[in-house]
């Protein structure tokens, strides 16, 4: 049975109540109007009342009780709708809440979205502006390591010109001296003439008249030589103003150097802290290049201050004794200087015989070792296997013998007499300042030492080093 089937049912019931209204519901019933359910609870209620009457016809009663079972299906049929449509109602009411619900988590999800764009955004140009902070602190350091190299220079060139200068004062000075040695041989000889020409005038009675000139000639001599003598006490006085003054230009040029190194040093020391904390994982290759660059000049500047502090030590200082433990400093120098050649690998050998304690200066000890196991492990071959350092020592009563082998590149035979020379560097490999070897060569002599070199260009080098051991003298070393 359709949707229609009760209400036709209450219509033909309401012929008997009310005519006109049953033809108006016949109307709308065939025109299938969308407001049925409505007229056919309106029909219900008008047909109600013929089930109570009982002034009807036996034809009536029978069409009554077919209505009554008409009805009691069209009941149910309406019951069954009405639950239709409340179920379609809370479907369609829950389909709103969960569509409203639905809406608005797109809304708060388009929000966070636009959130996370917004912080995107911001943290881009965060980035972009660290990255331009950190192109201009490399300029920057850039821009201080070229103003260091040209002070670096200006200063080397005042040493060579002190240096040249003390040179010619020096010549001056042995000219003055060979001047004054000629003077007082020409003295004894005059004196000598004096007593040979009296020993004449003994003789010669007969010859006043000469004699007497030759006296005349013999004071206008002497008045020369008081002359010379008096000129030469000058000299001498402008001689020791001179020496005065030089040592008191090079115990102040030996001030400015310790200062100055000092005041290099606290900038260098924040330079290598900053570089440290830089993050070259996020460097693209160029800037990888360049940051390699500034630390070998930071490396570079660092072990050139560390060179003229040691020569300003070693020049300044006066000798200190003390028990040394070799193989402690052996060991300590190699730890110091392991970031000199990388990728270089050797094998260390350390022999020491030891029959008495070895007492001297332990700072300078340390500089000649450090120096020495710097040269060959800057000029070890890469290349080789089996390359190695070699440390010998001997230590008596009386006297330390250290022998520093390897077999690096070596030095040409051409070179080896002047690599104990300041600033000279024997290949065009060098790195360094020129200075360790001079600086070692001054610290052994200071301690009445020698150092002798040994090498074979592509074979390897040796260096001897030959010190006093003042274990039984320790306050009677000379000092200079």
């Amino acid at each position: 049975m359709n949707d229609i089937t009760p209400l036709k049912n209450y219509i033909t019931l309401l012929y008997f109540v009310d005519c006109n209204f049953a033809l108006l519901m016949e109307i709308i019933c065939f025109n299938k109007s969308p407001n049925t359910y409505y007229y056919m609870k309106i029909a219900k209620m008008k047909s109600e009342p013929l089930f109570y009457s009982n002034n009807i016809t036996d034809f009536q009663k029978e069409q009554k009780e077919k209505l009554a079972k008409e009805l009691i299906n069209a009941h149910k049929e309406l019951e069954k709708t009405e639950k239709k449509l409340s179920f379609q109602t809370k479907q369609k009411e829950k389909c709103s809440a969960e569509l409203i619900i639905a809406n608005k988590k797109l809304s708060f999800q388009n929000e966070e979205k636009e959130k996370r764009a917004a912080e995107l955004i911001i943290a881009n140009k965060e980035l972009s502006f660290q990255n331009e902070e950190k192109e201009k602190r490399a300029a920057e350091l850039i821009i201080a390591n070229k103003e260091l190299a040209f002070q670096n220079e200006e200063k080397g060139k005042k040493a060579e010109e002190l240096i040249i200068a003390n040179k010619e004062l020096s010549f001056q000075n042995k000219e003055k001296e060979k001047r004054a040695a000629e003077l007082i041989i020409a003295n004894k000889e005059l004196s000598f003439q004096n007593e040979e020409k009296e020993k004449k005038a003994q003789d010669l009675i007969i010859a006043n008249e000469e004699l007497a000139f030759q006296n005349k000639e013999k004071e206008k001599r002497a008045a020369e030589l008081n002359s010379a003598n008096h000129k030469l006490k000058k000299t001498e006085k402008v001689l020791l103003s001179n020496n005065t003054e030089l040592k008191k230009i090079n115990s102040e040029l030996d001030r400015f150097v310790y200062s100055v190194s000092h005041e290099l040093r606290s900038p260098l020391t924040s330079i290598m802290g900053l570089h440290s904390i830089i993050d070259h994982k996020q460097m693209d290759k160029g800037n990888k290049e360049i940051n390699e660059l500034i630390n070998k000049s930071i490396i570079k500047m660092d072990e050139t201050i560390h060179d003229i502090l040691d020569y300003s030590h070693n020049s300044r200082k006066e000798v200190k004794v003390e028990k040394i433990d070799l193989r402690n400093l052996i060991e300590d120098a190699f730890l110091q200087i392991n970031y000199i050649n990388p990728g270089f690998s050797f094998d260390k050998r350390i022999k020491i015989k030891l029959s008495e304690p070895f007492y001297s200066d332990k700072g300078r000890i340390s500089v000649i070792l450090n120096n020495l196991i710097s040269n060959s492990m800057k000029y070890g071959k890469k290349q080789c296997p089996d390359s190695f350092i070699d440390i010998k020592a001997v230590i008596d009563s009386k006297k330390i013998v250290i022998k520093i082998a390897d077999n690096g590149i070596g030095i040409k035979q051409e070179c080896l007499p002047r690599i104990f020379e300041m600033f000279y560097r024997a290949t065009i490999a060098s790195s360094g300042t020129g200075l360790g070897l001079y600086i070692a060569k001054e610290c052994t002599e200071k301690l009445n030492g020698t150092i002798k070199v040994k090498s074979e260009f592509g074979k390897g080098t040796t260096f001897a080093i030959e010190i006093p051991n003042v274990a039984n003298s320790k306050n009677e070393m000379c000092v200079s």
